[in-house]
């Protein structure tokens, strides 16, 4: 086990990935128009970007690089009401996607590896909590101008029947990313907004490194990282307190995918 360092904000991993801030189709915007998603707002599409035409001041960075050619649009940034107002009318089809900070993301594609490996956490977490808590898998977490969709969450509750709305921050005792593609954003952008909302232990799989990734004592709205860090060797096991309960040893061999 490696020792724990502190404020740890890291932007390693050498993979790319295919996710980047979502364009709209022609007839999606105007739906939007029509149902009234913008409100007063003065906007407009361009390229398949929504943009401001009044925008005062400048607009946050966007989680994701944008191509050169559009970075300097002032996209328009939408709140979790409205993000959630476009998910009940079905404007974002079968794609997959997420809110963060305001930008609606796509969502790569998982390969094998990635599905394998959230299996395992599936079955090694969701297989031994204790009761009055359960996984959630790929489902949709609400926190303050965000809707990040987690691969893996342990909520407080039973079943899915608990929520009518997506759970918040008070809800989670632990999320999970399987990090392949995605490594260097989850231990970035992902990390930043979960530390931000004091979720109190996020867990990395790191299938290119073949480790597991621990970080806990978020620091909050004005403090967004993690002070504690542990990475956990293919050979070693983890434990995690959920509620009162402490689950494990997990081997973290049997969270990763064959090598």
């Amino acid at each position: 086990m490696a020792p724990a360092t502190k404020g740890a904000q890291l932007t390693g991993g050498d993979r790319t990935t295919s996710r980047e801030i979502y364009r709209f189709s022609v007839p999606r915007y105007q739906k939007m128009d029509s149902l009234g998603v913008f409100g007063s707002d003065r906007v407009e599409m361009l390229e398949g970007f929504v943009v401001h035409k009044n925008r005062e001041g400048p607009a946050p960075p966007p989680p994701l690089p944008l191509p050169p050619e559009f970075a300097r649009m002032p996209l328009y940034t939408f709140s979790v009401g409205q993000y959630q107002q476009m998910e009940r009318d079905g404007l974002f089809g079968s794609d997959r996607v997420e809110l963060l900070d305001g930008y609606v993301v796509r969502k790569g594609s998982m390969n094998a590896p990635h599905i394998m490996s959230l299996s395992r956490v599936n079955r090694q977490v969701g297989g031994r909590l204790p009761p009055g808590w359960f996984l959630r898998l790929q489902s949709d977490l609400t926190l303050a101008g965000s809707q990040p969709q987690p691969d893996a969450v342990v909520v407080v509750g039973t079943n899915d029947d608990d929520y009518p709305t997506h759970p918040t921050p008070a809800d989670v005792a632990l999320i999970v990313e399987v990090a392949d593609s995605t490594l260097a954003e989850d231990r970035t952008t992902k990390l930043v907004r979960f530390a931000r909302a004091r979720i109190a232990v996020y867990w990395i799989v790191n299938i290119p490194e073949r480790q597991l990734e621990v970080y806990t004592q978020p620091g909050g709205p004005s403090d967004p990282t993690y002070h504690g860090r542990v990475v956990f060797a293919e050979t070693d096991s983890v434990s995690v307190t959920i509620g009162t309960t402490t689950i494990g040893p997990i081997a973290v061999a049997d969270l990763l995918p064959p090598a």
